[in-house]
């Protein structure tokens, strides 16, 4: 292993407290409860930033030690550095290995870094050092040779187009104008066999829009943690754009791509479309499953303290006998199963059932279930599951719900009503030539569309108060209590009416959810009046305590 090449790590601080006490954890959940505004970047800089204090100590530290600093954010708490490997491992008493599995050869660590004492009142975490997790991105292609699911109904292979699905959720008129949609991706480097390379290119934009009848998105790639960005569009990436920027149109798009090597890179990839005051994205839509675990809590609570909402897709291979681990179960996001749906000619909605397959893990299926290590919200408090596993059609008896259940919402992700567009460098192809693409990764992007044209329609952005959804979920959301996750293995989930953990509450009923936060609630609340009226005033003192 060469410990003299060039290495770079995360540093993240401590967070400040609010001025009225509140850490970032507890403003953010206040926000989710509907008892506190949102802040603006300013805001969320002032009362929960990194000090100037403990910045000037961490950024001296590094200097001092021969490090050079690429970056540093106090609203994020965050500042990088880099230096050799043998030089960081040093600093932070870390011994490295290098690993290769599946043709990925990678660095990791068997213990944590250890904080200098010199910083250690400055520092929550170190990060970098270990890159062996990998995450898995939830596309699935359209195979006609699939068998059809246990739900007594045929599927079609016709695909949907979001413009259709913004039709069928009733979306107001409207479009994206004036909003801006995150996408976060992950890539692999160029030397790597593995299919995880992402990127996107500007003709199969213009063809896959211009084949529905509409203008392609201005993109903008913001380029984290000198990530590789492949050239040749991937289906991932033209999936997640497709479906973002066609139903809520002439939205900006922030193109986020990371490494997809450590929960590092994922939680830089994060932070930096939290960090973003240059796009300012309303919405993160992330189409990976990075885990049943808490790591990116605190960027995540950062983006929803700025009412920023974060959908992210529950996965693509059922219940998998009842295991999360290929999701994300955080409180603090939107978890997008999927479902499949029939359109009549008015391209109204007039079933939708689970995706699910019954006859294979081939078929794929939503995912959904419930966390091990995440604790249950107070929004999703007295609910509970069904299960279903071989050899019983039914659902099970009513389990308490013990721990944070996903899904919340649901979106088409059928691969047979799945969306088709161009990418690899296909856009020279006659129309209709190209794979038909379903998976989570399409009901996330889906769903951070309808968000943001809704938040243009409203003329701010809709808190991320899940209490509001989940008290609410009658009038806000159809209800789709047919189907299951079961996916070929021994045991699944069921569809229940109201919430369940194969579709969540359902799908959206945008334009009641548009007259809720119109209309209909004591929302909006104004971001203002939330600092008191004596003590220190924006921007943040620089020297001593605050008074």
């Amino acid at each position: 292993m060469d410990y003299n090449q060039p290495f770079q790590v995360s540093i993240y601080l401590n967070n400040d407290t609010h001025d009225n006490g509140m850490t970032l954890k507890e403003y953010a959940d206040a926000v989710l409860a509907g008892t506190q505004p949102i802040l603006d970047h300013g805001g969320l800089d002032y009362h929960f930033g990194a000090t100037d204090e403990d910045m000037a100590l961490v950024s001296n530290w590094a200097t001092t030690n021969g490090l050079t600093i690429v970056l540093a954010e106090s609203a994020i708490a965050t500042i990088k550095v880099t230096g050799t490997l043998g030089q960081l491992g040093d600093l932070f008493k870390v011994t490295v290995r290098e690993e290769t599995v599946d043709g990925r050869t990678y660095i990791t660590t068997d213990h944590t870094p250890t904080i200098p004492a010199s910083i250690a009142s400055a520092v929550r975490a170190v990060g970098g050092f270990d890159q062996s997790f990998l995450a898995v991105r939830h596309i699935v292609e359209y195979d006609p040779s699939i068998a059809i699911p246990d739900l007594g109904t045929s599927y079609g292979s016709n695909p949907v187009t979001p413009p259709q699905m913004a039709t069928a959720y009733n979306v107001p008129t409207g479009d994206g104008y004036g909003g801006c949609i995150g996408i976060f991706e992950l890539s692999l480097n160029q030397s790597t066999p593995q299919d995880y390379r992402e990127g996107w290119q500007q003709p199969d934009v213009t063809a896959s829009f211009s084949r529905i009848g509409l203008t392609a998105p201005t993109i903008t790639t913001i380029n984290v943690d000198s990530a590789y960005f492949h050239t040749n569009s991937s289906a991932e990436s033209m999936l997640d754009i497709y479906c973002a920027g066609a139903v809520a149109p002439r939205a900006i798009i922030a193109y986020y791509i990371a490494p997809n090597g450590g929960t590092t890179n994922i939680n830089d990839c994060i932070n930096a479309a939290v960090n973003d005051t240059t796009n300012n994205p309303s919405v993160l839509s992330m189409s990976w499953g990075l885990g049943d675990t808490t790591a990116y809590d605190t960027a995540f609570q950062a983006g929803i303290v700025k009412g920023m909402t974060f959908f992210v897709s529950s996965g693509d291979n059922g219940a998998v006998n009842l295991s999360m681990a290929s999701t994300v179960c955080s409180q603090y996001i939107v978890s997008a199963g999927g479902t499949n749906v029939t359109l009549n000619g008015s391209n109204a909605l007039t079933a939708e059932v689970a995706w699910g397959s019954s006859s294979g893990a081939s078929g794929g299926a939503t995912g959904g279930g419930v966390s091990t290590v995440v604790a249950t919200p107070s929004w999703q408090s007295g609910l509970t599951y069904k299960t279903t596993s071989t050899g019983n059609s039914g659902g099970g008896i009513a389990t308490a719900l013990g721990h944070r259940g996903v899904p919340d919402w649901s979106a088409p992700a059928d691969p047979s009503t799945g969306y088709v567009f161009y990418y690899g460098g296909t856009s020279s192809a006659a129309a209709g030539t190209t794979s038909q693409i379903g998976g989570t990764s399409a009901s996330a992007p889906l769903l951070a569309g309808i968000w943001v044209r809704l938040n243009v329609l409203l003329g701010y952005r809709i808190p991320f108060n899940m209490s509001t959804f989940y008290t609410n979920y009658t009038t806000l959301f159809n209800d789709v209590a047919t189907g299951n996750n079961r996916n070929g293995y021994t045991t699944g989930y069921v569809c229940t009416t109201g919430w369940d953990a194969v579709t969540g509450l359902g799908s959206p009923k945008a334009d009641q959810i548009y007259q809720y936060f119109h209309t209909g609630s004591t929302f909006p609340k104004g971001n203002r009046g939330f600092r008191p009226a004596t003590g220190a005033a924006y921007p943040r003192i620089t020297q001593g305590a605050r008074t």
